[in-house]
């Protein structure tokens, strides 16, 4: 069984896309990837770019060079995006990567799910990097401020690229994208002795133990989807269920060999 604790699963809260993905793209091929991007990113006729997303679309400004990013942390540093501010979290696991850059703080309420309005106004930025995941209030507040281009961090690869592509850095993307593969593949070739036994991730709390479902949570989705590891029945199970609090009692009944 995999034990993942409190602290742990609070520092993988975002998603690395070098070391994980959330989605089930193992079949997928590097030209689905681009052209599910290529539909995300069009081009104008005066050739500005224009990015389509959950809220609408964005015209992205050409060479911006004062960059926020909320919540998608992850994908810019995967490209080396030159930021101006993000969210840093303690005990985050790129906070150190992000504290080396010496750049801006922004911080999030994630209880309410918002964003600190003043701090992204201070830092005077011309693009605003967001993950989708918030109200579209939050989107049209800070679409205010500057031009705010927000992606799916659970499609983390067509995002990475459709990133890559309004900020120019599309071969950059596409490199990162290569290695990504190569270590999921050496990854499931390293696994496959295993990946016929049932397999469980277990969060452990303060308050509580969580098991976490087969295909309906973005994390534990990728040990099954991605590395081909089989799922206990009862994560199976636990994909119909609304909390994924495990008790005690029922503890024993997980058989699963990892």
């Amino acid at each position: 069984t995999i034990l993942l604790s409190e602290k742990q699963a609070e520092t993988t809260g975002g998603t690395d896309v070098i070391s994980s993905a959330t989605v089930n793209k193992t079949a997928v091929q590097r030209s689905d990837i681009e052209k599910a991007a290529d539909a995300l990113v069009s081009r104008q006729k005066d050739g500005q770019l224009v990015l389509s997303h959950k809220y609408g679309q964005t015209v992205i400004p050409a060479d911006p060079e004062r960059i926020v990013c909320i919540k998608l942390e992850d994908l810019a540093l995967a490209l080396g995006v030159d930021l101006e501010a993000c969210q840093i979290l303690e005990g985050y696991y790129l906070e150190e990567q992000i504290r080396a850059l010496g750049i801006g703080s922004i911080a999030v309420d994630e209880e309410a799910n918002t964003v600190n309005l003043e701090q992204v106004l201070s830092y005077k930025p011309d693009l605003i990097l967001l993950r989708d995941s918030f109200e579209p209030s939050v989107y049209e507040e800070l679409s205010k401020i500057a031009p705010v281009a927000p992606f799916d961090l659970k499609n983390t690869e067509v995002s990475l690229l459709a990133m890559g592509k309004i900020l120019g850095m599309e071969e950059q993307a596409l490199f990162r994208l290569e290695e990504y593969h190569e270590k999921l593949n050496a990854a499931k070739e390293t696994l496959s002795a295993v990946s016929d036994s049932e397999t469980a991730m277990l969060r452990v709390m303060k308050k509580e133990v969580r098991l976490y479902p087969a295909s309906s949570n973005d994390m534990s989705r990728f040990l099954y989807a991605n590395l081909g590891l089989t799922p206990d029945p009862m994560a199976e199970a636990y994909d119909r269920k609304e909390s994924l609090a495990i008790s005690m009692e029922l503890l024993p009944e997980l058989t699963a060999d990892h």
